[in-house]
This record gives C-alpha cells, sequence and structure tokens, in this order.
C-alpha cells in the first residue's frame, strides 16, 4: 500500500499545476452533487453558520471547501 501511495504522489508531482487544480475543481463538484451524508452535513453546517448567505453561496463555497478537502 505504500508503495501506491508513493508512486501515486510521484506520478501527481510530474503533472502541470493547472490539470491539478483542474481535477481538485472536479472532485470537489462531484463531492457537491453527488448524495450522501458528508454533503449533508456540509450544507447543514453552511446553513446554520451563515443563515444570511444565499443558497448559491453556501453551494459555492461548499464546493471551494470539498475541492481544498
Amino acid at each position: 500500500m505504500g508503495i501506491l501511495v508513493k508512486s501515486m504522489g510521484f506520478v501527481f508531482s510530474l503533472l502541470p499545476y493547472c490539470f491539478l487544480e483542474f481535477a481538485t475543481e472536479l472532485l470537489g463538484l462531484i463531492f457537491v452533487l453527488l448524495p450522501s451524508k458528508r454533503r449533508r452535513l456540509l450544507f447543514s453546517n453552511l446553513k446554520h453558520a451563515f443563515p444570511e448567505w444565499s443558497h448559491a453561496k453556501i453551494k459555492s463555497v461548499a464546493r471551494k471547501s470539498s475541492a481544498r478537502m
């Protein structure tokens, strides 16, 4: 397992930054679109923490947070 992780890290280090940024944004979008317990918890926490925010802003922040995670 350790060899797999190290080899994947090496391959990722060779890829251009713009590709990796695109990949993380895409994964964040997929995470927000697919229903799961974590997605529901993320949206619930953001709605309770920032009740004055619109749904579009909460969705945007959730997507960015998921991509950075």
